[in-house]
């Protein structure tokens, strides 16, 4: 299963990438991850989820950028850019799941990786744990909105225009609030923090969720909209002047 979602009888529910080697995100892991993530927030009986990765090496190594792409000749006119609707649905579920969502980060996540464990409420991550952003290496424009949930704005533009691959180490000193462990703690530490917000009454964690998530100044996936329209821009080989 390219996706494996399961609750505990405690209301915990694991969410594990599963596309070995590295997790890259195609068209199947993107609609699973999409359904994983809606009903997750429609069952009433998950408190918390836990978004993590079956890989000990990667988190998520980003969008698979070797699988062909749907021919527009197949898509409904309204959906000339399959692939960048689809990714816009996918980091909206992730954002406004109704319950709190926490990263498990061990190894690397790049790209839409990195964005996915942003888009989660906070991270958890092993000291071995790396990240990156590398959508600039691609000459798309995308992930501001959703790094600046994580990291100050001068981090966030280091990371974008570097596309460096840092360890979580570099990330916390530029300041990221991720919580690093050693790598052999890391999975007993989500465990306890999952198990204290799945101790909550669910109504009082859904309704302050929903509050943070209306209360963000600029909404991360609304940011992503706008980084979109100049990635479209490039690719017709529209220059500002």
């Amino acid at each position: 299963m390219i996706v494996e979602s399961r609750r505990d009888a405690d209301g915990i529910r694991t969410i594990a990438l599963n596309r070995p080697p590295a997790n890259a995100i195609n068209y199947d892991m993107m609609h699973a991850v999409k359904a994983a993530f809606i009903e997750a927030s429609e069952d009433w009986e998950t408190r918390v989820v836990v978004l993590e990765s079956t890989s000990e090496k990667f988190f998520s190594a980003g969008m698979d950028v070797k699988e062909e792409r749907p021919s527009s000749a197949t898509l409904p006119p309204a959906i000339p850019h399959y692939g960048m609707q689809l990714g816009r649905e996918v980091f909206r579920v992730m954002h406004e799941c109704k319950v709190p969502v926490i990263a498990k980060v061990r190894g690397i996540a790049v790209g839409a990786g990195f964005l996915y464990a942003c888009l989660a409420d906070f991270a958890i991550a092993s000291e071995n744990a790396r990240f990156g952003q590398f959508e600039i290496k691609v000459g798309a424009v995308g992930g501001a909105g959703m790094l600046r949930r994580m990291m100050s704005e001068q981090a966030m533009r280091y990371l974008t225009w570097t596309a460096d691959l840092v360890p979580v180490s570099d990330l916390v000193a530029l300041g990221a609030g991720i919580r690093v462990v050693s790598d052999d703690r890391l999975d007993a530490e989500v465990d306890r923090v999952a198990r204290i917000i799945a101790a909550r009454p669910a109504n009082v964690t859904r309704h302050s969720k929903y509050s943070f998530n209306q209360s963000e100044p600029f909404r991360p996936v609304d940011a992503y909209d706008v980084e979109q329209l100049h990635t479209l821009a490039l690719a017709v080989g529209h220059n500002l002047t």
